[in-house]
């Protein structure tokens, strides 16, 4: 298989939002069909694409309705289309139908047509990167010369626009310095190779990998496709969001926005490089070779190089480009294509951000909790201010509901529903979710008594995740507490829990409990044996920055419910 079936969609891309921190770290299913002269070409089941020709008509001639063959499907990204369209426009045949048809399509809707061997995949296909074409699940390609490259760049709305945001910054300060916006990465090179080189260069910079995976988690759930972002790029300061994208693409955009042009940033360490490869598909339907090397020939002609440079394209690497705003001069160095792992990486990173949770956070008020960290707060004000991190951290689409448990703190139940779960941006009275859990935590600190029954609570709480278990998102319990069980009126024992979750367990609606030990009494020991009865993480927390990083660390690691 390729890297792109690795991860499974789930309808993560419809929901909006703006804004977020870029690199502050699946594909979409969607349908593509591209009329062709009244005739439907549809690559799988996937979506989005369109004819170059803005019609049902192929490209330059009379269609292929009535003709002896079909015109040979060139596939390629929305800046490169009207080049191509341009050039073999005039390229009709004897029979007088047309010889070529444009088609805009993601480099993952090419890439599972030509993996499934869908019987209208193009013969022809100009991605605008080359990393995509290293997909090993792709047996069928042969990659030809480069028709044209374009330095990848952060574009800067003029109200961001500053001396510290624009030209040559670190990517240190690029991660933290202005809000971003980005594309999803199997639809947006840019994206790809921005994030990716983010992260090679990142290292192990903690602050700056929380970043990284924040944005990916908020923007795999915003409407950031591309035309949201250049839509977005005259807004004011508060609203307007830097992304990444290409030079050719600024340089598009300024010339048909003379008062409100976007800025280039390049990251210091080196600039990606967009390479626009000629790759022929093997025995595509209704292709000739003498028409592919005739294509081939023209998209590399002095005709087709003056055109592709008067659209903002560079041909060779080292020659000038169109002039921006804030490009420095000279460029920084041009780095490598991130390698086929970096990639697979970072798409399953955003497909399992991309799906939405179900959480039923449990938080201990027992009378312990008034103890101090070693930070002076209460565990009960950090137990709230994790749970108030959490609430920021995750996506408005989340489904979240609270308890709070210490010893009979509800008749004979060491446990009680504060907030049911629901949509955080579901309306509740004059508020909503999101506010309701807000102020139920901010409440907690008043609320503690009692011991720590710990033990009858997790088997509660996570029999009432199974049975309310919703089957489009990844549910789970996440227990906060500082400290073992410790529960006077007996209750339930170590070795019942463990056996009573087995039984309870069910393949069919997976929950995984997280559990979060607050300062140092808390004893991983007694507490993983819980989580592995069922499936999960225990984390240690002595600090709210602590609880942000294991909110973070357990999305990148979750598994999609099946």
């Amino acid at each position: 298989m390729g890297r792109h079936s690795a991860t499974p969609s789930s309808g993560r891309h419809t929901s909006t939002g703006p804004g977020g921190r870029l690199l502050a770290a699946v594909l979409a299913v969607a349908v593509a069909v591209l009329l062709v002269g009244g005739a439907i070409w549809v690559l799988g089941d996937r979506g989005n694409s369109k004819d170059a020709t803005g019609g049902g008509n192929a490209t330059g001639g009379s269609g292929s309705e009535g003709c002896e063959q079909q015109p040979v499907r060139v596939a390629t990204t929305a800046e490169m289309a009207p080049v191509i369209n341009d050039l073999t426009k005039g390229t009709i045949r004897d029979d007088g139908c047309t010889s070529y048809v444009v088609t805009v399509n993601t480099p993952t809707e090419v890439t599972d047509s030509i993996r499934t061997q869908d019987k209208q995949r193009p013969a022809v296909w100009i991605p605008d990167s080359t990393v995509w074409t290293k997909d090993p699940g792709l047996a069928d390609v042969t990659v030809g010369p480069t028709v044209a490259t374009s330095p990848s760049m952060i574009a800067v709305p003029a109200s961001l626009a500053s001396p510290a945001t624009t030209g040559a910054q670190p990517w240190k300060s690029i991660t933290t310095s202005m809000p971003f916006l980005m594309d999803r990465p199997e639809a947006s090179s840019p994206t790809t190779l921005a994030v990716t080189a983010a992260s090679r260069t990142l290292g192990t910079d903690q602050r700056a990998k929380e970043a990284l995976t924040s944005t990916i988690l908020e923007m795999s759930h915003a409407d950031t496709s591309g035309g949201a972002l250049f839509d977005q790029a005259s807004a004011v300061k508060t609203k307007a969001r830097a992304f990444p994208s290409s030079e050719q693409a600024i340089a598009a955009y300024n010339r048909d926005n003379p008062q409100s042009k976007l800025s280039a940033l390049v990251p210091k360490e080196g600039t990606a490089m967009l390479r626009y490869p000629f790759v022929r598909i093997k025995d595509a339907p209704g292709s000739t070779p003498e028409a592919v090397d005739s294509l081939q020939k023209l998209l590399t002609s002095d005709d087709a190089k003056v055109s592709l440079r008067n659209n903002g394209f560079r041909i060779a690497e080292s020659e000038s480009g169109p002039s921006l705003p804030g490009e420095p001069n000279p460029m920084p160095q041009t780095i490598a294509d991130p390698s086929d792992a970096e990639v697979t990486q970072l798409l399953d990173l955003w497909g399992k951000a991309a799906l939405d949770s179900r959480q039923l956070v449990v938080i201990d008020v027992s009378g312990s909790m008034q103890g101090r960290t070693k930070g002076g707060d209460t565990r009960i004000q950090l137990a709230r201010d994790a749970g108030k991190i959490g609430l920021a951290t995750i996506p408005r689409t989340t489904e979240m509901g609270l308890w709070t448990f210490s010893t009979l703190l509800a008749g004979q139940k060491d446990y009680k529903e504060q907030v049911p779960i629901r949509r955080l941006d579901t309306k509740v009275g004059s508020s909503d979710q999101f506010a309701t859990l807000t102020k139920a935590m901010n409440d907690l600190p008043g609320q503690t008594r009692g011991d720590t029954g710990l033990f009858d609570t997790t088997l509660a709480a996570y029999q009432a995740a199974v049975t309310s278990y919703n089957p489009n998102r990844v549910n789970s319990v996440v227990i906060i507490t500082d400290g073992a069980n410790d529960d006077p009126a007996g209750g339930i024992s170590q070795e019942a829990l463990i056996a009573s979750l087995k039984r309870i367990k069910n393949p069919d609606r997976p929950v995984s409990i997280m559990m979060i030990g607050l300062g140092t009494e808390p004893k991983q020991s007694e507490l993983q044996p819980i989580v592995s009865a069922v499936g999960g993480e225990v984390f240690q927390a002595q600090n709210p920055e602590d609880v942000k990083q294991i909110f973070l660390k357990a999305i990148q690691s979750r598994q999609a419910s099946s």
